[in-house]
């Protein structure tokens, strides 16, 4: 009867190779475990169709600012990221920020530990006082979709006159 043996320096390079392709297998399946591609093509949106914020209507006389959002599903926004602005600087004074809606903490990975918004909610932001008849009020916010991509800063403007 004829066996064929292999010398001891090819069964331990054999057995390398094999622990390390197992090893190999084992990394790549536990990595997309915890980092799953998605199985189909994800088409982003554009920032105003993923999170459809919108002022309401300001007169001179309004008392409050009023802002609305309803973020699609698998977005997000960041609410540290909102931030409202007014040109000329002095001609408004707000108070802070009111949100309607409770955030909830999630580990992002491009912010760590920050509080974000899911689907729909609103803000209220206080008018202290109004020291000119015309102003323009800028609207900043940010968000991402989930797991794919963090938009850039996105802004509102709407002036009163």
């Amino acid at each position: 009867m004829f066996v064929q043996t292999r010398p001891p320096q090819a069964v331990k390079y054999y057995n390398f190779l094999r622990n390390g392709l197992m090893l190999s297998a084992a990394i790549c399946s536990s990595t997309y475990a915890a980092f799953p591609f998605p199985t189909k093509s994800v088409q982003p949106l554009s920032a105003e169709q993923a999170f459809q914020v919108n002022v309401a209507p300001l007169t001179k006389n309004s008392t409050h600012v009023q802002i609305h959002w309803n973020t699609l599903p698998g977005y997000y926004l960041y609410e540290n990221k909102f931030k409202l602005t007014i040109e000329p600087e002095h001609s408004v004074k707000l108070g802070q920020i009111q949100f309607t809606q409770n955030s909830v903490i999630k580990d992002d990975p491009e912010f760590g530990k920050v509080k974000v918004f899911y689907g729909e909610g609103n803000l209220k932001v206080p008018i202290v006082s109004s020291y000119n008849n015309s102003f323009t009020m800028h609207v900043d916010y940010q968000g991402c979709l989930e797991n794919l991509l963090c938009y850039p800063p996105e802004r509102i403007s709407i002036s009163i006159h």
